[in-house]
């Protein structure tokens, strides 16, 4: 709100002051405010012209946050702006759990910038991955949802993880460089460690930013936040050779479920998002179409003009599947809103008229007719590449 007011001159504040459950003034309201510190508001910047090589990373210690009420008061403010899932639970997070961590990025007048709430997870035991098959432990939630997903690939919680909770920049300096740099600072911190991960609400600015700072998607949620209306995502960036061998597979696994599931749990996921989601592969995968019973002759069929789509979608289907399966590597090279058409038509299963509405004009496509021929073209560019 201080922000908005110094950088607007019209500016119509509205405050609701009047309690639903207390009095007015009541001094345990007044109380809870500075305790959870809930009137936060990031630090205010005397100079914008910063580069994140200017910057001083560094480990907050929990005594000293605790201690110094301005530090913790900018940093809870800077999450509070930055940031839309923040709970007064966090703060007792940080202040109790000593695998909960902060590291940041200071300003060279002492302001903090950037911040990220970091946390070890992994290095588990073989009793304690027994306990993780019954129920989840705190502070282990990407050991806990690699053991629901992937029950074969649960040696990742035997590996040493660090995972990012959040991640926050200064609203000034958004689009710079500073949430990359502080993720670099972290990772040469912790490359001891095997694995880093974070787990987010899955739009195309965070898997943007995950992904161009070298992480892999390895899981999505089945149900979207009720909040945000997104599905949790998962990405690891393997360090260590163990790490490295289980994200191939890891990788591999979440396209095969995602495939599978965009025919229902995602049906109306964006097609951009579900692209950006299968695009971004690790290791190297090769994987040919398998067809069944009559499926490649009527493949064939739909080639020649003898059949039409319809008539053939299922085996079409397992060809597209076998496309995205493959690394990004070992794949034909389609440009993207060619894949888009893919996704749409042959994993997501819309109508040619859905397809026509979402692509027609990025395709330049003016009719249905041309958007099949279209589709029947690239069709058989993978059977040239895929069934040699």
């Amino acid at each position: 709100m201080n922000r908005l007011k110094k950088q607007r001159t019209n500016v119509l504040e509205i405050e609701m002051k009047e309690p639903v459950r207390y009095a007015s003034n009541d001094p345990v309201e007044s109380w809870l405010y500075d305790v959870l510190v809930l009137d936060a508001e990031q630090p205010s910047l005397t100079r914008l012209e910063i580069k994140p090589i200017e910057t001083l990373y560094s480990a907050l210690n929990r005594d000293e946050l605790f201690e110094k009420d301005e530090l913790l008061r900018d940093l809870i403010g800077l999450y509070i702006t930055t940031h839309y899932r923040n709970k007064p639970d966090d703060l007792a997070i940080l202040g109790n759990s000593p695998n909960h961590e902060v590291r940041t990025l200071f300003s060279q007048e002492g302001k903090v910038i950037a911040a990220a709430h970091v946390c070890t997870e992994g290095d588990l035991s073989d009793s304690q991955l027994k306990l993780l098959e019954k129920k989840d432990l705190k502070g282990q939630l990407i050991p806990s949802m690699i053991l629901r997903y992937y029950p074969h690939l649960k040696a990742l919680g035997k590996l040493k993880g660090l995972r990012i909770v959040r991640i926050a920049v200064h609203a000034q300096l958004h689009n710079r460089g500073f949430g990359s740099h502080l993720l670099s600072k972290i990772e040469e911190e912790f490359k001891r460690f095997d694995w880093l991960g974070s787990s987010f609400g899955a739009n195309h600015r965070l898997l943007s930013f995950w992904f161009k700072n070298g992480y892999y998607p390895i899981l999505i949620g089945a149900r979207r936040n009720p909040v945000s209306g997104e599905f949790s995502t998962v990405v690891l960036k393997p360090i260590s050779i163990a790490s490295q061998k289980l994200c191939v597979e890891l990788s591999k696994e979440f396209r095969l479920r995602f495939l599978e599931s965009l025919y229902d749990s995602y049906f109306d996921m964006d097609s951009e998002l579900a692209w950006m989601l299968l695009s971004k592969t690790y290791g190297e995968v090769d994987v040919k179409p398998e067809f069944k019973g009559s499926q490649r002759l009527r493949l064939e069929s739909f080639l020649k003009d003898l059949v039409i789509y319809e008539g053939a979608s299922d085996a079409i289907r397992a060809l597209v599947k076998a496309h995205f399966i493959a690394s990004e590597q070992k794949r034909v090279k389609i440009e993207k809103d060619y894949e888009r058409l893919l996704i749409l038509k042959s994993l997501q299963g819309r109508s040619w008229e859905a397809v026509h509405r979402i692509l027609g004009l990025t395709l330049g496509v003016k009719t249905i007719n041309d958007l099949r021929s279209l589709y029947k073209s690239l069709i058989q560019k993978m059977c040239e590449a895929y069934l040699k």
